[in-house]
């Protein structure tokens, strides 16, 4: 994650008038990193298998999800809140 300060630090000049391609390219990158500092983001990498896919894809069509990144913000923000309110139940889906 990426600070305010060094966020500054990656300013490219001519950005928005680049007609060069891995000049836009590395402009784009400067901006995401730039966003996800500003909001406090942070990426987060995920390796799983055949078995997890699959799981995910079924979540994702029942709860009507385009993209697996909305359903795990979904479901990490509703796990957060059953722990806030029961964790005993919260302790019953993630054991």
């Amino acid at each position: 994650m990426l600070n305010s300060t060094l966020a500054k630090k990656l300013f490219i000049r001519g950005c928005d008038d680049s007609k060069d391609s891995s000049r836009t390219q590395t402009c784009q990158r400067q901006r995401e990193a730039e966003r996800r500092a500003r909001l406090g983001g942070r990426v987060l990498r995920l390796e799983i298998y055949q078995g997890t896919a699959d799981a995910l894809d079924r979540l994702c069509m029942a709860g009507g999800f385009a993209e697996p990144a909305e359903l795990i913000t979904q479901l990490i923000h509703s796990a957060d809140n059953l722990q806030k309110r029961d964790v005993s139940r919260f302790n019953e889906l993630a054991i």
